[in-house]
């Protein structure tokens, strides 16, 4: 296959699709065995799949259903002795053969307990299932739909020694099918090619040493993007293999990073450890971490080096924009920005969905890609803000680009947000200062999250059973900004307050404020008690967002206290979370009609208030 070829192979392949693995199998015959075991097995390594879980099926498979295929990467189907008996399962089948003939989508046979030759010849329980069948007109097509599926390479359970070992095998060969997708150009790896190959050839995958390797970088350049995809290709030929990613904004937080790798590398959650057990587990495996944004010398430290040795064979990839964090003896890569030809690819994968400009926008396209400086981020975000926009749009925009000077990645950014709609920017707005990192828990509705996502803004990250929204640095950096802009130099004139000492003198100083949105404050950096007045929140008229947190909740030193109770809330409250609440009950005259979130962890609470209320 030539470059082109390739190249053409790999953008076509880069549909987006909502699920990994779609299952296809007799209910009666697997779903409490192998098919159950075979999810969890794949939902362990973050592979999504769909899974039917209803216990009874018709003979037609709904619209929903088809469309459900479509948009499945891969489909694995679980021939046993009573597949064929279902009309339901044979109508998937045909779906699933047609979108492998269509698409291209990938079919994975797995025969449990029952001989290969059956499905592939329509034999013994199959002949019989075909002659209840015999006078539906779908009977021939079916039938082709087997002898072509059953032709496909696959997996004869009959030959694995336990189901374990079937499993085992079925996962691994899935990841490795699962890597192209992480190599599409439409997922920002434009140009990194070299890098690649370079970086391979320094880890020295099948050597017996261990290795430490770092790739160091600006925010924004793909640092993460270029980690994800080693993990997602080499990690299957690993024992345990772990992906903790914002290692600098989990440690400010205080979160348990050590019990969160012992989490991942086990596959256990919520299980109690000793150091010296992950230390135990760690030198007897060979074993691939990839440690996301590490700020500093002691993070890497106590997360890694506590544990050396690793086991023979093992590697660990490092990301950070702080080069001083690594020893001597450590591998460093630096990435640099892109070169102008992958900057335009990439810009324009992002702004037209294909590799060259639309006719009549290639010189306004390279305009645009030369203020954005090569950063990945940028171009991304930047292309997503001008996708299906007219050319005079864009060069309202360039004018915009022209202008931006010192700051010119900060301001290309923030051409996403000023195409938003005022309720999607004080979404926006409330998640940087906020909600980074928190659970997607129905503040916001769902048709604004999905612009936000459109616009390449924030990203969902699926969390176990949480779906957590997360955002870039350099958009966080960015929502900031356009906040303390409200006013520079009197933080209680801004909307929303999030920096520690800004918050604390506000509130001591407890003045009327019809401007304050929404305020952040962690109790864990309190130097002292705070005794707050009885009416300081209700005169902040406006508030929406009160949110009184701390990350340990039994280890806190100083709190909030109020010696003659609370007064009110803004009626305009929609979340409030109060850790270690001195409070017995909320205030009688909060009407809590706005009320969205409500979190008292550890508080004093005897009830929420008097009366009944309208929420």
């Amino acid at each position: 296959m030539d470059e082109e070829q390739r190249t053409s192979s790999i953008v076509s392949s880069s549909k987006r699709y909502e699920y990994d693995i779609f299952l296809s199998f007799r209910g009666e015959d697997t779903r409490k065995n192998l098919t159950s075991h075979l999810d969890k097995a794949l939902n362990k390594e973050k592979i999504k799949t769909f899974i039917d879980d209803r216990l009874e099926k018709g003979n037609e498979i709904s619209t929903t259903l088809i469309k459900t295929i479509e948009n499945s990467r891969i489909s694995i189907v679980i021939f046993s002795k009573n597949y064929a008996s279902s009309k339901w399962c044979l109508n998937e089948l045909s779906k699933i053969m047609d979108c492998k003939r269509v698409q291209e989508q990938i079919v994975m046979p797995v025969f449990y307990d029952i001989d290969p030759s059956h499905v592939r010849n329509q034999t013994e329980g199959y002949k019989d299932a075909f002659e209840k069948h015999k006078e539906d007109s779908r009977c021939d097509q079916w039938r082709n739909d087997l002898n072509e599926a059953a032709n496909i390479a696959g997996w004869d359970s009959r030959n694995s020694k336990t189901e374990p070992e079937l499993l085992d095998v079925i996962v691994k060969a899935v990841l490795k099918k699962l890597v192209p997708k992480y190599f599409s150009q439409r997922d920002g790896l434009v140009g990194i090619e070299n890098s690649y190959e370079e970086i391979k050839s320094l880890l020295k995958i099948g050597s017996n040493e261990v290795k430490v390797f770092g790739i160091w970088g600006m925010g924004g350049i793909g640092k993460t993007t270029l980690a994800n995809a080693f993990y997602e290709k080499l990690s299957p030929d690993f024992e345990s293999r772990c992906f903790l990613e914002n290692v600098r904004e989990k440690t400010e937080k205080r979160q348990n990073l050590c019990e969160e790798i012992f989490s991942k590398l086990s596959g256990e959650k919520n299980r109690c450890f000793e150091v010296s057990k992950l230390r135990w587990l760690l030198q007897r495996k060979r074993v691939f971490i990839v440690l996301d944004d590490v700020a500093t010398q002691e993070q890497l430290e106590e997360i890694i080096y506590q544990f050396y040795p690793l086991g023979s064979g093992s590697r660990v990839i490092v990301t950070t924009r702080n080069k001083q964090i690594f020893r001597l003896d450590d591998v460093i890569y630096s990435i640099q920005e892109l070169s102008p030809h992958h900057s335009l690819e990439l810009f324009c994968l992002s702004a037209f969905e294909e590799k060259q400009p639309k006719d009549g926008y290639e010189d306004i396209s390279k305009e645009v890609i030369s203020y954005c400086g090569g950063i990945p981020l940028a171009l991304k975000v930047v292309g997503a803000s001008l996708r299906s926009k007219s050319k005079e749009v864009w060069k309202c925009q360039l004018n915009k680009l022209q202008s931006i000077l010192d700051s010119k990645i900060q301001k290309s950014l923030k051409l996403s947000y000023d195409d938003l709609d005022d309720s999607q920017q004080s979404i926006f707005l409330d998640i940087a200062c906020f909600f980074k990192g928190e659970p997607r828990d129905g503040m916001f509705p769902v048709s604004e999250i999905e612009v936000l996502l459109d616009k390449s803004l924030i990203t969902i990250h699926h969390n176990y059973e949480e779906e957590v929204i997360e955002m870039h640095d350099l958009i966080q950096e960015m929502g900031h900004e356009i906040v303390r802009q409200e006013f520079i130099k009197y933080p209680e004139r801004r909307s929303r307050l999030w920096k520690h000492e800004e918050v604390v003198d506000i509130l001591k100083r407890n003045k009327e404020n019809d401007v304050v949105e929404g305020i952040i404050l962690d109790l864990e950096l309190l130097d002292e008690n705070l005794n707050l007045s009885y009416d300081f929140l209700g005169k902040m008229t406006c508030l929406r967002i009160l949110k009184i947190h701390s990350y340990i909740m039994k280890m806190k030193s100083f709190n909030i206290y109020l010696s003659n109770g609370l007064e009110s809330f803004s009626d305009k409250l929609r979340y409030l979370h109060w850790d270690h609440c001195c409070l017995e009950s909320l205030p009688s005259k909060f009407c809590a009609e706005q009320l969205v979130v409500l979190c008292m962890r550890e508080s004093k609470l005897k009830k929420l208030w008097d009366g009944s209320r309208i929420l």
